[in-house]
């Protein structure tokens, strides 16, 4: 939900290098959903992925229609067949409290020992306000909740040896105002929790202070152990006014923020500035769409950021900056995807040799005034050079459907949405999209490629007879 889903190709190609990587789809599957969950229709939504150090295991996290249920998909043959799971507990529905009366914002990850974690933000009512709160879920373990006041945005990181994993959450002050659901103050915690559910004390690793919003958190770890923390934070007042149909006139501009720790989360310090997104609003045939989301990984020696950048001409853009040091110092931000309209959901994973796979939906596809927006979702690998190669994930489909039902707290939709993982020899792809039934979506697996297919190489000539 982040906020509300506040917080919810066309440039010149390089030359082509001598031994460039190629981009296809080696195998794409439709992730199996619970049937009939909690009474309700399997709609499977908002995943992410993950997988093992050897690429063997992979994992997506989903929720159900209207976030009544979560549950955890696993493949153990490389993404050919998956299995799903219920995650007891997790909301009302499913054997949780009853104050869990719908789940947003799921994550899932796995460890270097193959255990799978399960995170999760659940919401529920409290006399007219909205309780928030948090959980870690350790397969086959037990249930680490944080206390205190109220939490979103669990962010969780396996530990490189042991039975744990670091966790990060957003807390925040109580909401003071249903018809924005904008908090006063905002800070990310972060603990180190035990697969039976314990919590370790946690410590502040970022607090803008009051009058600061935080959102879009992730949690990363670099080659040399630093752990490093990235999000984006705007002043409240500008969201306020932007949410004001009568001065929203000017989109809000967030600030890419980081923190560093050396010494395993005990302390932390403060990072630089990663490039600053905007919170712009995309408007065409009835639909109305928030579009400011980032995402970002890290790898070989690399920590890497992207974000929906704000439009140049009526142009949606992929922004990317990254930084070398550990969060200390941040590149300029560059441009890496132009599209003609609306670009929304960036996901970025750094692959082995330091390449990145870029994915996002874009409307290239739509017709303005045509009652529909058409959306479709795009992968890509960006070389060292800038030489992109991408290709589509699945057709074109009318996203406006997607727009109902909506959630209780702003009546916003489940919509769309995807996110990356890095393989040993490409990368995997999860998104959404339309299903049989009408306003349903469904999660597709993609396992891509950056090899040469076999089968289209070219035969060697034949030698002529003597």
């Amino acid at each position: 939900m982040r906020w509300g889903l506040l917080l919810g190709m066309c440039v010149l190609l390089a030359a082509e290098p001598a031994g460039a990587s190629t981009l296809r789809i080696a195998r794409q599957t439709v992730l199996p959903t619970p049937a009939g969950v909690c009474g309700g229709v399997a709609d499977a939504s908002t995943p992410t992925v993950d997988a093992d150090p050897v690429g063997t295991v992979i994992s997506a996290s989903l929720l159900l229609r209207g976030g009544d249920a979560a549950s955890f998909a696993r493949s153990s043959d490389g993404g050919r067949t998956f299995v799903p799971e219920v995650i007891p507990g997790a909301s009302a529905c499913s054997g949780g409290a009853a104050s869990h009366t719908f789940l947003v914002n799921p994550r899932a990850a796995l460890g270097p020992d193959g255990r799978a974690w399960y995170a999760s933000s659940w919401v529920g009512s409290d006399g007219g306000l909205f309780d928030y709160g948090v959980e870690l879920f350790a397969r086959g373990g037990g249930v680490a909740r944080p206390s205190g006041g109220n939490q979103q945005d669990l962010a969780v990181l396996p530990d490189v040896a042991g039975d744990g994993a670091r966790v990060l959450w957003n807390e925040f002050d109580q909401v003071p105002n249903p018809a924005t659901y904008l908090p006063p103050a905002t800070r990310l915690l972060t603990a180190r929790a035990g697969a039976d559910g314990s919590l370790g004390a946690p410590t502040t690793a970022l607090d803008p202070g009051v009058g600061q919003v935080l959102d879009d958190p992730s949690l990363m770890r670099d080659r040399d152990g630093t752990l490093v923390v990235v999000a984006s934070v705007a002043p409240l007042t500008d969201l306020v006014t932007f949410l004001n149909p009568a001065t929203a006139d000017e989109p809000v501009r967030f600030t890419g923020v980081s923190a560093r720790s050396v010494d395993g989360g005990t302390t932390w310090s403060a990072g630089g500035r990663a490039g600053s997104p905007s919170l712009f609003t995309f408007r065409r045939d009835g639909i109305e769409l928030l579009v400011g989301l980032t995402a970002a990984d890290a790898g070989h020696g690399r920590i890497v950021r992207v974000y929906a950048g704000e439009p140049v001409d009526g142009r949606g853009r992929l922004v990317l900056t990254q930084s070398v040091d550990g969060g200390r110092t941040w590149s300029e931000p560059r441009s890496v995807v132009d599209v003609p309209v609306l670009l929304y959901q960036p996901s970025v994973a750094v692959l082995p040799g330091g390449r990145l796979a870029l994915s996002w939906y874009d409307a290239r596809s739509d017709v303005e005034g045509d009652g529909r927006l058409d959306l479709r979702p795009w992968a890509a690998v960006l070389e060292s050079d800038g030489t992109r190669r991408e290709l589509a994930l699945g057709a074109a489909f009318d996203f406006r459907p997607l727009q109902a039902p909506g959630y209780p707290v702003d009546n916003s939709a489940l919509g769309i949405s995807q996110d990356l993982v890095a393989l040993p020899a490409g990368f995997g792809a999860v998104h959404t999209e339309p299903a049989a039934t009408p306003g349903v979506t469904r999660v597709v697996y993609s396992r891509l490629s950056t090899k040469p297919n076999p089968k289209s190489r070219a035969k060697k000539p034949k030698r002529p007879r003597r």
